[in-house]
């Protein structure tokens, strides 16, 4: 008997980079929510949906929920540059990268989220972390990889 489950998971690395070059660096694991899951399914019929291009920050620290569609308390969105691992659409991952530069998103940051859109659009996933301070000299760099694999 042949059984397959295919799980979506998601790795957000963030990279602080202070004024005197010092870095601190957070690792996290997110939720793909319900919205995010209908997503990369219409994409995979053809549906005319954006790509995943904005990368959004925010105050909230409540955990993430399957039915989130935004951040708890959005504050700044970039966009987002995208890598396919290894070049070739066959592999398993896709790695998004956003750069919040000195004087973007500063303050206090518990949360991340992707999305198709600049404002609005559709959420694919969400994360909470730890308390990330972000001065007006620092730059915040977010890697947000998203695997499809087997459970």
């Amino acid at each position: 008997m042949l059984t397959e489950k295919l799980k979506v998971k998601g790795r957000v690395t963030l990279l602080i980079t202070h004024e005197d070059g010092s870095t601190e660096t957070f690792i996290r694991d997110n939720l793909v929510v319900s919205t995010g899951l209908a997503y990369i399914t219409s994409r995979m019929v053809g549906t005319t949906s954006p790509v995943i291009s904005h990368m959004g920050i925010g105050e909230t620290a409540t955990a993430p929920l399957a039915a989130n569609v935004d951040l708890g308390s959005p504050t700044f969105r970039e966009t987002t540059a995208v890598s396919i691992e290894d070049e070739t659409v066959t592999d398993d991952s896709v790695e998004y990268t956003s750069t919040f530069a000195a004087g973007d998103g500063d303050g206090a940051i518990v949360e991340a989220g992707l999305f198709n859109s600049d404002s609005g659009g559709t959420m694919l996933s969400r994360v909470v972390f730890g308390l990330v301070t972000k001065t007006p000299t620092d730059a915040l760099t977010i890697t947000w990889r998203i695997t499809i694999a087997d459970s």
